[in-house]
């Protein structure tokens, strides 16, 4: 294809071709291996999103430990769904020894709560699962596990609590212990602790109330 421009002589607007120039082409440069791999290991890192997201945001928001009645609420304080089918609850007998793990269900909203409950107690009150293996006491520890990773933990993992008394050992000191009280976390908490194995005082995080009193269960901070 010719390329036509202007000639300007005597006055006259008048058009010359000149021979077309072949286009240059550059030679294809090659990928280094390890920028590829870098490259699919951060598309890898970013996801697809959706629903079932990263469980970041899921901790314990009550603990009910009583005569009678067990109960554990988590709460969702991130952003997206958390798909509860990768989340376990460990229980550590004595704060020790693995004894139970609780398989959870089902996708729980931002903004949520999701209620444990040993068999008992889930004939009395609404809950989100009733487990036989719910039926830990004050000297138990418990491990909550999502997608692999620790997300929180009550107690102290791999210590029996310094604390107690005729009715067994504890973690805490009146009114706010693992023993016989309902701890509800308090509302500037906005997310878990991974430390398993770090002191636990529950007063840092945790308010104490009655044994058994389950009348907040379901709620978070309302």
């Amino acid at each position: 294809m010719a390329l036509v421009v202007p000639v300007v002589a005597l006055g006259l607007l008048e058009t010359a071709a000149l021979p077309a120039q072949p286009l240059q082409e550059e030679p294809p440069q090659a990928v280094p291996q390890g920028k590829v791999l870098v490259a699919l290991g951060t598309l890898a890192a970013l996801g697809t999103g959706g629903s079932g997201g990263s469980a970041g945001g899921l901790f314990f928001r009550e603990y009910v430990e009583g005569d009678t009645n067990t109960a554990l609420e988590l709460y969702n304080a991130g952003t997206a769904p958390v798909d509860l089918s990768k989340c376990y609850v460990k229980t550590y007998a004595d704060g020790v020894n693995p004894l139970y793990d609780t398989q959870l269900s089902g996708t729980l909203a931002p903004g949520k709560t999701y209620v444990i409950c040993s068999l008992y107690t889930a004939g009395i009150v609404s809950c989100d699962l009733g487990s036989g293996d719910i039926r830990f006491n004050g000297n138990d520890a418990l491990v909550l596990h999502c997608d692999s990773g620790v997300l929180d933990h009550i107690g102290q993992v791999g210590m029996n609590p310094p604390n107690g008394n005729a009715n067994g050992a504890y973690w805490g000191t009146e009114p706010v212990t693992t023993q016989n009280h309902t701890l509800r976390r308090k509302c500037s908490i906005q997310a878990g602790d991974p430390n398993t194995t770090a002191s636990f005082d529950p007063a840092d995080q945790w308010d104490g109330f009655s044994s058994g009193d389950m009348s907040d269960l379901g709620k978070h901070c309302q």
